[in-house]
């Protein structure tokens, strides 16, 4: 719940189809994705700098561990 709350916080919409999924509309057009699993993320941004801002707002609720080197879910390694 605290999750939740702090996602949508953010700007993010809660999916009414899978309620681990989060998406923030830009006003460009442009989408923010999150895929959430417990405490695992999976954020698909449309630029480095959303990222990064998204990264930064999530930082004051929660403190973090960012995987930019690899793709990496749920323990699993993407190549």
């Amino acid at each position: 719940l605290r999750l939740d709350k702090a996602i949508k916080r953010i700007g993010f919409r809660q999916s009414e189809v899978d309620p681990c999924l989060y998406i923030k509309r830009y006003p460009d057009g442009k989408r923010h994705i999150l895929c959430v699993h417990v405490d695992d993320i999976y954020s698909c941004a449309p630029s480095a700098a959303h990222r990064q801002q998204f990264e930064a707002q999530l930082e004051r609720h929660f403190e973090i561990k960012k995987q930019h080197d690899r793709l990496s879910y749920l323990g699993m390694s993407i190549d």
